[in-house]
């Protein structure tokens, strides 16, 4: 049932092979002959929201918790890190730490060119992209600078608290959890600005063993290392041992039990037929809808997006989301389309600021700027986007073959009010 509801869900990697991985540990009876129907809660809460939101992760979630409460009605407690856990793999980590992280990311770059010039390593930077006086030019890879290390440390975490939990017999709260767990973001971001240093340092181009090393490196002795004796000292500090006398308490009937199970995934695929049926059925954006540009041909596509498109001219136009939803950010969609992005630099053109990138396909090079526009104000800041009121904004991403036609269509789109 899960896989029919999640299919189109879920995004094949390193972290899903990592969660496989921390399963055995991270699944585990804590308080046997406890029973609980705690996770059936949770999931008709996730249910219920899931149905008026219409975002997949609170379905994933319902989903997730539909399985412990099956666990936890039949053998006893699990705990929770297996929610964790669900947290760590979740499809919505990957678009989360993409779209939030992304300003910090090319942040991280900047600081990285004036460490580097500090230390006598004179280099120049335009957004992810580094230029030394010698004319080497290195392009530091959006996923190197922090998505794949980002799921990949959570995921870690989670298996070091499960793997130390275990062989000290003792649980920790979940204040003490929240802490490592903070503690962990923290150090990712440095570790991404360590490693940015090294990369650009120690010229070691994406696709190199050095560059693959690099990043090994980083990950566990500036993240893995510190993690695992704050986790060490906590557990001895403030771990409580396992309650090892089995307390019984009335379990559900395995009769009951069915019927529960059944009762959730009846609601499960009701609530996910339903809603993927009404998204197909409405327009999100009545005034996109109706969006005309002279001279271009027009084409729907999935989820409202329109591309107009003349000669080697693109343009998609994105709908209208609410705060709370994804807004198919141009660099996430055109990697998942097989191009690598390079150059990623914030460019300003006269008073607007708007994102700028190289896009590659085996000999193919493109050129590609986005931005998020209502009409009135234009912005790249998602948070700027997310909080305003009025008309909202819609995502204007603009693709040519050539860097002269992008930046004298930018100029052109810039001016117009489309909305």
């Amino acid at each position: 049932m899960g896989y029919f509801l999640l299919k189109d869900y879920f995004i094949p990697g390193l972290q899903i092979i990592l969660g496989i991985m921390a399963a055995p540990f991270v699944f585990r009876i804590k308080e046997k002959g406890v029973f609980s129907n705690r996770y059936a809660l949770a999931s008709i809460l996730f249910i219920a929201a899931y149905s008026i939101l219409h975002i997949h992760m609170l379905l994933f979630f319902g989903v997730g918790c539909a399985l412990f409460f099956t666990i936890e009605s039949r053998f006893g407690k699990i705990g929770i890190l297996p929610f964790l856990f669900l947290i760590c793999i979740c499809p919505a980590m990957h678009y989360l730490v993409n779209t939030f992280t992304f300003s910090i990311r090319l942040a991280l770059s900047k600081y990285a060119a004036i460490a580097l010039n500090a230390i006598g390593i004179h280099v120049t930077n335009y957004g992810n992209y580094f230029v030394r006086p010698d004319g080497f030019s290195f392009s530091v890879d959006t996923a190197c600078i922090g998505l794949n290390m980002f799921n990949t440390g959570l995921c870690l975490v989670v298996l070091m608290v499960a793997f130390t939990e275990q062989r000290s017999r003792k649980d920790l709260n979940l204040f003490f959890t929240g802490i490592i767990m903070m503690v962990t973001v923290v150090l990712l971001i440095l570790t991404n600005f360590l490693r940015i240093i090294g990369l650009v340092f120690f010229k070691s181009m994406p696709g190199t063993i050095g560059h693959d090393m690099i990043g090994i490196f980083s990950l566990i002795f500036y993240m893995a290392v510190p993690v695992y004796f704050l986790t060490i000292f906590l557990f001895r500090k403030f771990g409580k041992p396992y309650n090892e006398t089995v307390t019984e308490t009335n379990p559900v009937s395995f009769r009951k039990q069915i019927i529960a199970t059944c009762g959730l995934c009846v609601c499960l695929l009701v609530s996910g037929i339903a809603v993927d049926y009404y998204d197909n059925l409405i327009i999100k954006d009545e005034k996109l809808a109706q969006l005309e540009l002279a001279g271009f041909s027009r084409t729907v596509k999935e989820d409202g997006v329109i591309e107009f498109r003349k000669n080697d001219v693109l343009i998609y136009i994105k709908p209208a989301n609410k705060a709370y939803e994804s807004d198919h950010p141009p660099n996430m969609c055109w990697q998942g389309s097989g191009f690598h992005l390079e150059e990623i630099n914030e460019t300003k053109f006269g008073s607007f600021n708007i994102m700028t990138a190289t896009l590659k396909k085996d000999e193919r090079v493109q050129y590609t700027a986005w931005w998020y526009d209502n009409g009135i104000s234009k912005t790249i800041s998602q948070w700027e986007w997310r909080t305003s009121s009025g008309e909202p904004y819609r995502t204007i991403n603009i693709t040519t073959n050539s860097k002269e036609e992008l930046d004298h269509l930018c100029e052109d789109y810039l001016k117009k009010k489309l909305f």
